[in-house]
């Protein structure tokens, strides 16, 4: 998802041919977890109502607890492959799922 002004996530748009790979990827049995940044049930539901919106494949949204990275939440939730952006917008790599995960 890109957003033209970071804080505003009600206004975020999939990049490129996102939702085509996704929708590819659900055709051919992969299960969808979406992750998002988001805490509050109202920042949660923006992000929903945006998936909805861009017509994203039906898929669990999770959300990290307090105190938890992305990479604890990818750990808690062991997670068999992991697409992100750069997360450039929110400080790269540093905020990225992989960087630092467990392999498991």
């Amino acid at each position: 998802m890109k957003r033209r002004d970071p804080s505003d996530f009600a206004n975020s748009f999939p990049i490129g041919s996102a939702v085509r790979k996704i929708a590819a990827w659900k055709d051919q049995g992969a299960t969808r977890i979406y992750l998002t940044s988001r805490r509050t049930p109202d920042e949660v539901q923006i992000v929903r109502d945006v998936l909805e919106k861009y017509h994203f494949p039906k898929g669990e949204l999770l959300f990290r607890r307090a105190g938890e990275e992305y990479k604890d939440l990818a750990e808690r939730e062991l997670l068999d492959i992991i697409v992100e952006d750069d997360c450039e917008s929110i400080g790269g790599e540093a905020e990225m799922t992989y960087p630092g995960s467990n392999p498991r």
